[in-house]
C-alpha cells in the first residue's frame, strides 16, 4: 500500500469504525490504537478520524451519546495529529437527524485546515449490523449533508456503501466519492455486477434469492450494459474463480464511478430494475 501511495493511488486509512459497528472491540480501545498508527504511518493521502457509529436499531439517547462522542473526538484526534496530516483528516458525520448533521458539520468546518468530510449514518442490516445501505431518510440527510459540506467549502465522502444499483443514487446527491467492498463480498457469494443492474448469482451454489446468470444470458448482459472487461470474456471462469468475480465486480464499480456524470435520470432509470430499492430512491430524490 504504501508502495501504491507513492505511486500516485489514493490511499486513505479507515478508523477502523467498522469494527466497532460489528462488535469487534470498542471505541476506548479503537481511539488507542488508531492514533499512535497514524502518527507512525505518514504516507497515506487521507486518514479518517476515529468515530463511534449508530446502529440501526440504538435507540434515541444511544445515538446521541455516539454523535457527540464522535464530534468531540474528532476534536481532540485533530489537535493531536502532526501538523503535516492535518489537511489529510477526514472527521466522520453521524446522526440520524437534521440537527446532527448540521452539528458535525459546523464543528468541522471550525477545524482549519479540513477539506474533506465523511458520511458514515447509513441504515444497517445483516450480521453484526456489518452491511450499509441508503433508506429514503438516509437519502435525504445525506442530500442535507452533502449540501451543507458543499455550501462550506468541504468534499464529502461516502463510507461502505456503494454497488451497481447505489451509485446513481450517490451520484444524484453529489457525494464527491465513496468506498464499498461490496465487489469483495458479492464475489465470495457468487454474484457478479453489472452495470446499473441487481448482483446476479452465476455459480449456483447458494440457497440466495434473486437474478441468476446462465450461459444464454451473459453476452446479452454485456449487450445491455455496454460492459465488457477480460475478466467476463469467460462464463465458465467467471463461475469456477472468485478471484475473477471480484476482478470483474471492481472494474464494473470502477467504470460506473468515473462515468456516472454523464448520464442523465432517465437514462439512469432507464437502465435499472424497476423493483430495485434504489430505483425507487432515484426518482424520489430526482
Amino acid at each position: 500500500m504504501k508502495q501504491l501511495s507513492k505511486e500516485g493511488v489514493n490511499v486513505m486509512f479507515d478508523s477502523g469504525g467498522y469494527h466497532v459497528q460489528t462488535n469487534n472491540g470498542d471505541f476506548d480501545e479503537l481511539y488507542n490504537y488508531i492514533m499512535p498508527f497514524y502518527d507512525k504511518n505518514r504516507w497515506a493521502h487521507q486518514y479518517v478520524l476515529p468515530d463511534n457509529v449508530p446502529l440501526s436499531d440504538d435507540d434515541d439517547e444511544t445515538v446521541e451519546r455516539k454523535v457527540k462522542e464522535t464530534r468531540t473526538n474528532a476534536k481532540l484526534s485533530y489537535h493531536f495529529l502532526p501538523e503535516e496530516l492535518k489537511s489529510r483528516a477526514v472527521p466522520v458525520i453521524q446522526g440520524s437527524k437534521y440537527p446532527h448533521i448540521t452539528d458535525c458539520i459546523d464543528t468541522y468546518s471550525e477545524l482549519d485546515q479540513i477539506q474533506t468530510v465523511g458520511f458514515g449514518s447509513f441504515e444497517t442490516f445483516g450480521k453484526n449490523n456489518g452491511i450499509n445501505f441508503i433508506s429514503e431518510r438516509v437519502a435525504e440527510t445525506l442530500r442535507y449533508a452533502v449540501n451543507l459540506a458543499h455550501e462550506r467549502g468541504l468534499k464529502i465522502h461516502a463510507f461502505g456503501v456503494g454497488g451497481p444499483t447505489a451509485i446513481p443514487v450517490l451520484g444524484k446527491l453529489g457525494v464527491d466519492s465513496f468506498d464499498c467492498s461490496s465487489w469483495l463480498r458479492a464475489a465470495g457469494y457468487g454474484d457478479i455486477y453489472f452495470p446499473f443492474r441487481t448482483p446476479r448469482n452465476v455459480t449456483h451454489k447458494t440457497d440466495r434469492t434473486g437474478p441468476k446468470v446462465f450461459r444464454s444470458d451473459l453476452e446479452e448482459l454485456k449487450k445491455e450494459t455496454g460492459h465488457k472487461c477480460p475478466f467476463c470474456a469467460s462464463y465458465d471462469k467467471l463461475r469456477d474463480s472468485r478471484i475473477i468475480r471480484i476482478l470483474h465486480n471492481l472494474i464494473v464499480l470502477r467504470d460506473m464511478a468515473e462515468s456516472i456524470n454523464s448520464y442523465s435520470t432517465e437514462e439512469m432509470l432507464d437502465l435499472m430494475n424497476d423493483k430495485s430499492r434504489y430505483t425507487t430512491i432515484l426518482r424520489s430524490i430526482s
